[in-house]
């Protein structure tokens, strides 16, 4: 769903599709010979975006013309079962799902198997919002109560983790080779659930041969990896047959004697159009899309941050809370709510609000392509679209960490809200140790500890050892899991996962180990249409290509904040470790 700046604190609009992932298959429920499934697919519960679907609030008439069940919301794969009975009990909305048999639909019967033996317990809903309210609880600051939606889909879905279970499930015996042609065609969309690197895990766990980087690849997935990248292209609107046909007609337009293309379109005034050398083209949205989609693909923290678009970049703002404590019995930085019992006069509050400001940030990537690759239309879509995103998802990545937000995001470690953690005192130099944790875990808000995770320099790992069990059966206790204990991809530090990042800073400095819940950081990047340009000069034997992308960041707290009940300790979502 598109948002724009201006929006960002506004109800979603009626037309935007949402999904819900809270549902979860009926507890004590067996799958009968019928290869039927009983699901609880709504509850009034909270969701982890603060919202709520009210018990009444489903519309089922449309849904029922078409009772369809999917996997992972993708409308455009055949369903995998259907819905033989919708019924709302009591507050629940419970769904009665038959998977169609093995010799219908194979990939039908794995996901059957896989609920039937408890690998998969979870079902999201898709609907469309139709009347909503705001949600009078303190503990969810805006969220919204929705009172009445018109439901779509219901879908299987892995929530939390498929890739933990598929191990114990290969081994059960379940087939799981149509699991990995899913993810394979999953891979080839761009209509997906997961991320790449989601799907590559669930793949490689399902059994599959590892996928590599882009650079790395087997010949044979770089060869299917240029199919793909050459039919990320057809595109009607611009008349363009592929990525690779775009780029090389920017190329000869480029050249020392430029040939006219009625397909391109030059950039707007300020892009430098008068000057194919300096100034450059729009490209289409399509392949935009696509190179976006790869940034973040490649990326490691910025995929966890939250994400909007605006058409105004340098305008953009967005409304933040002032607030620096909870204890003075208000909160959101003035509203105080009373029990009429104890006061006989209520003084007038009101929330106290600051201005979030984003700049036009620009980031440049310049890829470099031989004549000889500039003659292959397919190999040159394939390495531009994997250059250009992973050498722009790590500069966003740092910037994300480290920035100064001097014409560059502003990073978590130089943000006014991060919390720095002393060492122990006769701490040995350049080391973590479990005081180190702990102290960290202290001061993150308990609202955060769902959500946070730990980024850390790659020489930091090597001091995880140090600071819990590292046995192959984790106890309840430990309070390092390595990876695989418990099946998990990454190793955990208080059951959150611990992520190595090459941007992190130098082992013993502050920032070579980081604990961020990235929710409370924001990313604002330019629209789709209007700020992205690409340029081409000519050298001796070869072309280079420049991408411009508008982007800033920036954290969404002002300052650490003193809690209602506690210690006096200040918490925040950002906490890094002192000097060692």
């Amino acid at each position: 769903m598109k948002i724009s700046a201006a929006e960002i604190a506004d109800a979603p609009p009626h037309d935007s599709i949402l999904t819900r992932a809270t549902g979860r298959r009926l507890a004590g429920a067996s799958a009968s010979g019928d290869r039927t499934i009983d699901f609880v697919a709504s509850d009034p519960s909270v969701g982890r975006d603060g919202h709520r679907i009210l018990a009444n609030a489903w519309q089922t008439e449309n849904f029922l013309r078409n009772p369809v069940f999917l996997f992972s919301h993708l409308d455009h794969e055949p369903p995998i079962g259907k819905i033989i009975s919708l019924l709302n009990v009591g507050v629940e909305l419970r769904a009665l799902v038959r998977f169609a048999e093995p010799e219908v639909y194979d990939f039908a019967e794995t996901v059957y198997q896989l609920y039937r033996g408890s690998y998969l317990n979870a079902c999201s809903t898709g609907w469309l919002p139709l009347e909503w309210k705001a949600a009078n609880d303190r503990a969810r600051p805006g969220g919204l109560d929705f009172t009445s939606v018109d439901l779509l889909e219901i879908s299987a879905v892995s929530v939390p983790a498929l890739p933990t279970a598929l191990a114990t499930a290969r081994s059960a015996g379940i087939n799981l080779k149509p699991l990995v042609a899913w993810t394979e065609r999953a891979l080839d969309s761009h209509q997906r659930l997961y991320s790449e690197k989601e799907l590559t895990m669930i793949r490689t766990a399902a059994g599959a041969a590892p996928l590599y980087s882009a650079a790395r690849r087997p010949l044979v997935e770089r060869s299917a990896e240029r199919e793909r990248v050459a039919r990320i292209g057809a595109d009607p609107a611009s008349g363009f047959r592929s990525f690779g046909d775009f780029l090389q007609a920017v190329a000869r337009a480029g050249s020392i004697a430029p040939a006219h293309d009625r397909r391109l379109v030059r950039a707007p005034t300020g892009l430098s159009e008068g000057d194919v050398s300096a100034g450059g083209f729009l490209v289409p949205e399509t392949y935009i899309e696509a190179m976006v989609a790869s940034t973040y693909d490649e990326a490691t923290i910025a995929p966890l941050c939250k994400k909007f678009e605006t058409d105004l970049p340098g305008m953009a703002s967005m409304p933040g809370i002032d607030e620096t404590s909870r204890a003075d019995g208000s909160r959101w930085g003035g509203v105080t709510a009373y029990w009429d019992s104890e006061a006989t006069s209520v003084p007038t509050s009101m929330p106290k609000w600051r201005s979030v400001v984003f700049g036009a940030s620009k980031l440049f990537g310049v890829c470099v392509a031989t004549n000889e690759l500039l003659a292959d239309a397919p190999m040159l879509g394939s390495y531009l679209l994997s250059a250009f995103g992973a050498e722009l998802g790590f500069k966003v990545d740092a910037a994300i960490l480290n920035g100064t937000g001097a014409g560059v995001p502003l990073g978590i470690t130089n943000a006014p809200a991060l919390i720095t953690v002393a060492k122990s005192i006769g701490q040995p130099a350049a080391t973590i140790i479990p005081e180190n944790i702990e102290s960290m875990w202290a001061r993150l808000p308990a609202s955060s500890r769902r959500r946070a995770v730990w980024l850390m320099n790659e020489d930091a790992e090597g001091q995880l050892s140090a600071v819990g069990a590292t046995g192959t059966t984790p106890t309840n206790t430990a309070l390092y899991i390595p990876t695989g204990a418990a099946g998990n991809p990454y190793p955990l530090l208080k059951g959150r996962p611990a992520i190595v990042v090459e941007q992190a800073k130098p082992l013993g400095t502050p920032g070579d180990i980081v604990l961020a819940n990235l929710t409370a950081y924001a990313i604002v990047a330019s629209a789709l249409k209007m700020n992205m340009s690409m340029d081409v000069n000519f050298l001796t034997d070869q072309c280079t290509f420049r991408f411009v992308w508008r982007l800033d960041g920036r954290p969404l707290w002002k300052s650490p904040v003193t809690p209602y009940n506690g210690s006096g300790l200040t918490r925040s979502p950002f906490v890094a470790l002192a000097q060692r």
